[in-house]
C-alpha cells in the first residue's frame, strides 16, 4: 500500500484510557493496528454527520469513505490480497497450518469457520453490545454521575450540553428491546421518591425491590451471553484456534468497554473480572499486543496466567508500531480549557450577530409599522403635564366668552 493516499481511521476521541468509546470504533482500531500498522492514522471527530451512514467509525482513503465496523474490516482485508483468490491451491486439512495475509486476520479461517464467524460476530455485536450501552448509558449512577461528564468534555459549547443525553436517547430503542432501559427510569425517578420520602412517605423498601430487580435481570443477560463465549473460547488462546481472527477482536473490544471505564456501578465489571477471567485476560492481551504501553507490560501477560504460558504460542505479526492518532481540529487539546478553542470564539461571534441582527429587525418592524418611542427625562414628566394645562386653559376662556356673545 503507498503512503499516498493517507488511510485515516475516523473514531470517538479517547476516553477512560482507551483509543476510543464505542465498541465498534475500538475493534476498528484494533483490527487496523494488528493488520497494517504503521500505514494508517487514527483522527478523533465528534462529527459522525461527516460519515457515510451518519455513525462513527469511518475509514477514508483518498477519495473512498467506507463506514461500519464489517466494512472496514472488508476494505482492510484487500489491501494486500494477492490476485488469486484465498482459497486457490487450500484446502481445509492445512488451513490451520498457513499464516494470515497481512491485512487479513481471518485468512487462516477455512469457508465453515469463516460462516461461523459471520454469526458469532452479530451475536457479539448484538448481545455484548447491549451489555455495554447498558453499562455507559442506563445502569444505575453510572451515567448522570460519571458518563454524561466525561462525554461532556469532549464537545465545545454549546454541543457539551446536549450531545451526551442525544448519545444516550440513540440506544434506547435497542435497549428497550433487550429489556434493559427500564432499569434507568429507576434513577430517573431516584430524586421524586427522596422528595417523597422527605414529606413522610416511606419508599425505601419498595426501592429495594426494584433495585434488585434491575440487578438480576442484568447479570441473567450478561451471564447467558458470556457463557456461550466463554464455551467456544474455552481453553483456546483464541476463538478459532491459534491465531487471532476478526471475532478476537470484536469481543476484545466489548470486554474492555465493560471492564475499563471507572464507573461508580462495578455490577458487570465485576461479573466479568471474577466470573470469566479467561475473556477478561483475552481482551487484555489482544489489548496490550495491539497498543503496548511497555515490554515489560507484555511480558507480564505471558507470566502468571497458563492461557499465554508460552510467547512462542501466539501469532507472530509484523512489528506493532505505536498508535499514530490525530486530534480533532476542534477539540482544545493541548492548550488550557482557561482559553477559548476557536469554534467557541466563532459560537460567540456568531451569537452576538444574531442578537444584533434580531434588535435591529425589532426597531426595523417598529419604524414599519409607524410605532413611535418617546424618551422623556426622569423627573420630567410633571412639568410637561402643567404645560399641556396652561395651554388648554387659554382655549376654554375663548370658549366661554364665545358662549357669552350668543
Amino acid at each position: 500500500m503507498t503512503s499516498s493516499p493517507e488511510l485515516v481511521l475516523h473514531v470517538w476521541p479517547s476516553r477512560w484510557d482507551l483509543p476510543t468509546f464505542t465498541a465498534e470504533c475500538l475493534a476498528s482500531v484494533i483490527y487496523l493496528q494488528l493488520a497494517i500498522p504503521g500505514e494508517f492514522v487514527v483522527e478523533e471527530s465528534i462529527n459522525p454527520d461527516l460519515s457515510p451512514n451518519g455513525q462513527l467509525p469511518y475509514l477514508s482513503h483518498g477519495e473512498v469513505y467506507i463506514a461500519s465496523y464489517s466494512s472496514i474490516v472488508k476494505y482492510v482485508s484487500g489491501l494486500h490480497k494477492p490476485t488469486a483468490t484465498r482459497d486457490q491451491d487450500q484446502n481445509e486439512d492445512d488451513s490451520d497450518n498457513q499464516m494470515p495475509s497481512l491485512s487479513d486476520l481471518s485468512a487462516h479461517l477455512n469457508r465453515v469457520q469463516q460462516s461461523q464467524q459471520v454469526a458469532w460476530l452479530e451475536y457479539v455485536f448484538s448481545n455484548l453490545g447491549d451489555l455495554v450501552a447498558c453499562s455507559v448509558f442506563t445502569l444505575r449512577h453510572n451515567y448522570y454521575e460519571s458518563s454524561r461528564k466525561s462525554l461532556a468534555e469532549l464537545f465545545p459549547v454549546p454541543q457539551r450540553y446536549y450531545i451526551p443525553d442525544r448519545l444516550r436517547e440513540s440506544y434506547r430503542t435497542r435497549l428497550e428491546a433487550a429489556g434493559l432501559w427500564s432499569i434507568s427510569a429507576e434513577e430517573a425517578e431516584e430524586e421524586k421518591r427522596e422528595k417523597k420520602a422527605q414529606r413522610g412517605t416511606s419508599l425505601a423498601h419498595d426501592s429495594v425491590i426494584q433495585e434488585a430487580f434491575g440487578r438480576e435481570k442484568v447479570l441473567d443477560k450478561a451471564r447467558t451471553s458470556l457463557d456461550l463465549l466463554n464455551s467456544l473460547l474455552g481453553n483456546k488462546h483464541f476463538f478459532f484456534g491459534e491465531k487471532i481472527s476478526t471475532i478476537d477482536v470484536s469481543v476484545a473490544a466489548h470486554i474492555l468497554l465493560l471492564t475499563e471505564p471507572q464507573l461508580p456501578n462495578t455490577l458487570l465489571r465485576d461479573l466479568v473480572v471474577e466470573s470469566y477471567p479467561t475473556l477478561y485476560k483475552h481482551a487484555k492481551f489482544l489489548f496490550s499486543f495491539s497498543l503496548p504501553a511497555s515490554d515489560s507490560a507484555m511480558e507480564h501477560l505471558f507470566t502468571g496466567t497458563t492461557l499465554y504460558a508460552n510467547k512462542s504460542d501466539s501469532i507472530i505479526f509484523p512489528s506493532i508500531k505505536p498508535l499514530p492518532r490525530r486530534r480533532p481540529t476542534n477539540r482544545n487539546s493541548g492548550k488550557q480549557r482557561s482559553e477559548k478553542s476557536e469554534e467557541e470564539k466563532e459560537f460567540d461571534r456568531m451569537r452576538w450577530a444574531w442578537l444584533g441582527m434580531s434588535v435591529l429587525g425589532v426597531f426595523t418592524w417598529m419604524w414599519y409599522m409607524g410605532i413611535r418611542i418617546e424618551l422623556r427625562p426622569k423627573g420630567g414628566g410633571d412639568e410637561d403635564d402643567e404645560d399641556d394645562e396652561e395651554e388648554e386653559e387659554p382655549e376654554s376662556e375663548e370658549e366661554s366668552d364665545e358662549e357669552g356673545e350668543e
